[in-house]
């Protein structure tokens, strides 16, 4: 039987500007391990491309460039409906919503961490 884990649950506003390309946001994550992630878009997702990236302050990919929908919550219950991931989170990360064209209408969601906090100092 697996033990009970301290989850907690970390998640950033991003917006590209009608007419822009990008935007980067700060985020302070936990310590701890990043066990899943995922978006929420608050409008319908253009037909272009739409890509998410998380780096380290030094510009170090933590995850690589994928299409929002990739990360996008299943139907199903639990930590399922989450993106797997597998990283260490202590301190800030910066997290990059672009396009490689420019965006005709304002887009924007809310990117959500799902860090496992147990056996961290807090």
């Amino acid at each position: 039987m697996q033990k009970n884990r301290n989850l907690k649950y970390v998640g950033v506003n991003l917006t590209i500007t009608e007419n822009g390309k990008s935007t980067q946001e700060p985020k302070e994550l936990v310590r701890g391990r990043c066990i899943g992630v995922t978006f929420f878009e608050f409008d319908a997702i253009p037909l272009q491309n739409i890509n998410l990236s998380i780096e380290d302050t030094q510009g170090n990919p933590i995850l690589e460039a994928v299409d929002v929908r990739d990360f996008k919550k299943g139907t199903i219950g639990g930590l399922e409906a989450y993106k797997p991931v597998n990283f260490k989170t202590n301190g800030k990360v910066l997290i990059n919503m672009f396009s490689p064209e420019i965006v005709a209408r304002e887009f924007a969601g809310h990117f959500l961490f799902v860090i496992d906090t147990d056996g961290y100092d807090r």
